[in-house]
């Protein structure tokens, strides 16, 4: 927290507001409040303008739309409000000094019981969030592939009739990236807690007892199994990313997945 900063003296209780930094956590992230999708053509029409100087131009049935916090009738950065207050490390492309979680954690048991063992691995993080841009509305973006899970999209009943019904998905329609309107603002859509907590490993082991195996000069033989990246408990967007890792390419999630190992073995001690 900034318990003090020198800079100009603000000009009205506004920007007081907005751009102190006297007494404030250093990575507050403004946006704006997301209420919902457009559900048709005219309720965009109604709408206050959220396009800046395209007005509601580029917004389409399906399309994100944010609240005008100060009833002006237009949303613009005016509208914006602290959606993630301090204690919360951010990890994107725009914050580039807090790619870092507020708290890391593990825990390690073990245990052990008539020849029995086992071991178990936790670890996580808390106080963070990640923000995903750019790409998901867009049209073979960067080369490459749209993740599976954006597939449910508003689209026309006929692809080839631009006056067909829409039929409604969870996200927005595609098209090419000059022509999408306010889809990337700010919001509690883009960034997400990345808060997780990972069962990373477990390993599973039997001792043998000794007299099955003496007189053939072995000392012990342990067999077992083991596992990582097992669970992760997350938010569910984030996860299919990996809270663990950055966003990847194009602050997009472009990552190999991360892999989940099974191993079998037996330890042989002569």
């Amino acid at each position: 927290m900034n318990l003090y900063q020198e800079g100009d003296l603000p000009r009205n209780s506004y920007e007081r507001w907005r751009n102190g930094r006297t007494n404030r956590y250093n990575d507050v992230v403004w946006g704006h409040t997301y209420l919902g999708q457009f559900q048709s053509q005219s309720e965009i029409d109604r709408y206050p303008l959220q396009g800046g100087d395209q007005a509601n131009t580029r917004e389409l049935p399906g399309d994100f739309k944010y609240q005008d916090t100060n009833n002006d009738g237009v949303i613009n950065d005016a509208d914006m409000l602290p959606l993630w207050l301090g204690a919360n490390g951010t990890n994107d492309n725009q914050n580039p000094s807090g790619k870092n979680p507020k708290i890391n954690y593990g825990l390690s048991l073990g245990a052990s019981y008539k020849g029995f063992d086992m071991n178990l691995l936790f670890q996580g993080a808390a106080m963070y969030t990640v923000r995903f841009s750019e790409v998901y509305a867009e049209v073979l973006a960067f080369r490459g592939n749209t993740p599976a899970y954006f597939f449910d999209r508003w689209h026309r009943e006929d692809a080839y009739d631009p006056n067909s019904k829409w039929i409604a998905g969870k996200w927005p329609a595609t098209r090419f990236n000059y022509n999408v309107g306010m889809m990337y603002a700010e919001s509690d859509v883009w960034r997400r807690n990345a808060s997780y907590l990972r069962l990373k490993s477990v390993e599973l082991g039997y001792t043998v007892p000794n007299r099955l195996y003496r007189k053939a000069g072995l000392e012990r033989i342990r067999v077992y199994a083991s596992g990582f990246n097992l669970l992760t408990f997350a938010d569910s967007f984030v996860k299919p990313f990996d809270p663990e890792r950055l966003e990847g390419l194009f602050n997009a999630g472009f990552n190999y997945p991360l892999m989940r190992t099974y191993n079998f073995g037996i330890n042989a001690n002569f």
